[in-house]
């Protein structure tokens, strides 16, 4: 027996990893770098919730655990399949930034933002939710982090 690469389980497979991550690895590898999946997904992966044939990982902005449809990740709406994992680069500008295990609604949230730019978009949008910043405050972080021209 041998232990899977990504979530530990022992397994008697010929690949180093187990047949359910292998499925999840085999589901994205013609579009992303297979060892940089990898390491994403071992970096995630739950492996106390991890068992027979499911796996579960946890979402690399929020720590909420959840899995991957075992379909495919094309159209999926960021409502209805809110808590299902995607992968995407860390930074979606940047083809060789590593690659992070996301939440859908995270990800279709972040889109295109590089991370620094979104952990402040969305810090300066919870601030402002509770009414801990005014209006114009926010609108000026919001010119800021978009390199518009604030008033003084």
């Amino acid at each position: 027996m041998k232990k899977c690469d990504i979530c530990g389980n022992e397994h008697s497979e010929s690949t180093i990893s187990c047949a359910p991550c292998q499925k999840i690895i085999s589901k994205h590898d013609k579009k992303l770098t297979t060892s940089k999946l990898r390491d994403a997904l071992s970096a995630t992966c739950d492996k106390e919730k991890s068992k027979g044939d499911e796996r579960y990982f946890k979402c690399f902005y929020t720590g909420i655990t959840s899995e991957f449809n075992p379909t495919t990740e094309a159209g999926l709406d960021p409502l209805i399949h809110a808590l299902v994992l995607t992968i995407d680069h860390e930074n979606p500008e940047d083809p060789n930034s590593r690659l992070v295990v996301s939440l859908n609604l995270i990800n279709q949230m972040k889109s295109k933002l590089p991370p620094d730019k979104f952990k402040q978009i969305v810090i300066a949008l919870g601030k402002y939710f509770n009414k801990e910043i005014e209006q114009e405050d926010f609108e000026n972080k919001f010119k800021q982090l978009f390199g518009v021209y604030q008033k003084k």
